[in-house]
Parts: C-alpha cells; sequence; structure tokens
C-alpha cells in the first residue's frame, strides 16, 4: 500500500499535478503576504472583498461576546441562533422569496440542497463545466445525470438530457448550471437554456 501511494505522489509529482498547502501570512485579500513576498491574489473567491471588510469584522467580535465561537450541535439538534435567522430573514426580503437558508460553504450548499431534492429515479440534467461541489452533489444525490453537448457554431455550451441513461420510471427532473463559469470567464445565458430545455 505505501509503495503504491509513493508511486502515486511521484507520478503526481513528475506531471506537476502534486498539490500542497501554502501558508499565507496576511488576510485574504487582493495582495497577499506569502512565504515573505507580497503577491497579487487572482484565487480568491471573496468577489466582494468581505472578508475584510471593517463593518462585518466588528459584527463578527460582537457576535463572538454574545454567543459564543460555536453552535453545539447542527441546527435541528440544538436550535438555530437568533443571528443565522435574522441573516435568513435579511435574505429572503432581499431575494423577494418567501423564506432563504444559508449553509457554512458553497459544496455545503450544493451537496445539501441537490440531495434534498432529487430521489434515486429522478434525473438531474448537468454541464460538466459546473463548480466540482454541483457535480459532487448530483452523484452523491443518487439521480441519473445528464451530460453536455456544444452548439454547431462551437460557442455556446447547452445542457442535454441523454435519454437512453434516464430511468424510465423517472418523477422528478432539475437542470443545474452555474450562472458564471468562472474558468471560463463567460456567462451561462439562461433565456438560452430555457429555450432549449422547453424543446426537449
Amino acid at each position: 500500500m505505501a509503495q503504491s501511494i509513493d508511486a502515486e505522489l511521484a507520478d503526481l509529482r513528475a506531471h506537476a499535478l502534486l498539490r500542497q498547502l501554502r501558508e499565507v501570512d496576511s488576510p485574504q485579500q487582493p495582495s497577499l503576504e506569502f512565504a515573505g513576498r507580497k503577491l497579487v491574489n487572482f484565487s480568491s473567491n471573496d468577489y466582494l472583498g468581505l472578508a475584510t471588510e471593517p463593518v462585518l469584522r466588528n459584527a463578527a467580535k460582537q457576535a463572538i461576546d454574545e454567543y459564543g465561537v460555536g453552535s453545539g450541535a447542527s441546527r435541528l439538534i440544538c436550535g438555530t441562533l437568533s443571528p443565522h435567522m435574522r441573516l435568513e430573514e435579511k435574505l429572503a426580503e432581499f431575494k423577494r422569496t418567501e423564506a432563504a437558508l444559508t449553509f457554512s460553504s458553497g459544496y455545503a450548499t450544493a451537496v445539501g440542497t441537490i440531495g434534498a431534492l432529487m430521489r434515486k429515479d429522478d434525473v438531474i440534467i448537468l454541464d460538466k463545466l459546473c463548480h466540482a461541489s454541483l457535480i459532487d452533489g448530483a452523484k452523491m444525490s443518487g439521480a441519473a445525470p445528464g451530460f453536455r453537448v456544444k452548439d454547431s457554431k462551437g460557442e455556446v455550451w447547452f445542457l442535454s438530457l441523454d435519454v437512453k441513461r434516464a430511468p424510465r420510471a423517472a418523477t422528478g427532473a432539475i437542470a443545474v448550471a452555474s450562472r458564471l463559469y468562472w474558468a471560463l470567464g463567460y456567462h451561462q445565458v439562461e433565456s438560452y437554456l430555457g429555450a432549449r430545455l422547453a424543446r426537449a
């Protein structure tokens, strides 16, 4: 086993695919202190700069003073803290929806939401260019995934269900797409998707 792992690690190194944790000596912001060097950060998901926003930092400090630094257990077991409830109420109001539910990370959102909505015999129409968390969520849900195809001009990616692979007894279906394909830098055209799906 150890030899097999060592061989795999060596292969990853040889192909420059071995990823390692890197220690950062500064807050997450547009420029970072890394190994004594100041570098521009092009990899962050902190698009709005909220990680170091003074108002949020002060609010977090106040919340720690009042509520501590842990929930004790899941929301269903120990209850939901008031700040979480107020946040979800404000989000629902802002989005003009009946309610809102927050998660601790984008990955948890994808896995939790897709898994809650879909069942084994359902169908998920999923673009392979979606974030890995959406793909994992679809796989873990047990539903049958669709696949992507390209249009004749090779310009737009759209969704298409592999009908031959879909279970005949499917009771539900959902289309999953990223609003912004960050790796490629272009927006998914929702109206185009809707039109293609309507004709499927």
